[in-house]
């Protein structure tokens, strides 16, 4: 059995887009996604891969519209999914003149939390 299920956290780097669908809404976001590793010279790298999503349940994207804002840190769980369309004002060179096509791909959000970061608490030293 074959299993299409995504989990990642990141953090929302601009405001989700909400569209207006056929019967519904819908968000459109994406999420920066960081990958720290040691190179070569063992200095620490850090980087950030950018995810596009998009959800299409009504009360998830109820909730991004009123608690979800820029920087916040979200937790999704969703499914990856592609999709092929045409660019009809490129001409595909490699073919004869066909359009030229492209796949985007993209994590179709099924759950989302958003993760809370606690208080920073000052202690009596760091107040003196």
């Amino acid at each position: 059995m074959h299993m299409n299920v995504v989990t990642m956290k990141g953090n929302l780097g601009q405001a989700p887009e909400i569209k207006t669908g056929e019967n519904s809404e819908f968000a459109v976001f994406s999420i920066a996604i960081n990958d720290n590793y040691i190179n070569r010279e063992g200095k620490e790298v850090t980087r950030t891969e950018w995810v596009p999503c998009v959800c299409y349940t009504p009360g998830i994207v109820k909730f991004i519209k009123e608690h979800v804002s820029v920087g916040d840190t979200i937790h999704i769980i969703g499914k990856f999914t592609s999709r092929k369309f045409s660019l009809e004002n490129v001409v595909n060179t490699k073919q004869d003149n066909a359009p030229y096509e492209m796949t985007r791909s993209t994590i179709e959000v099924k759950e989302l939390h958003k993760v809370f970061r606690p208080a920073k608490v000052e202690t009596q030293n760091e107040q003196a």
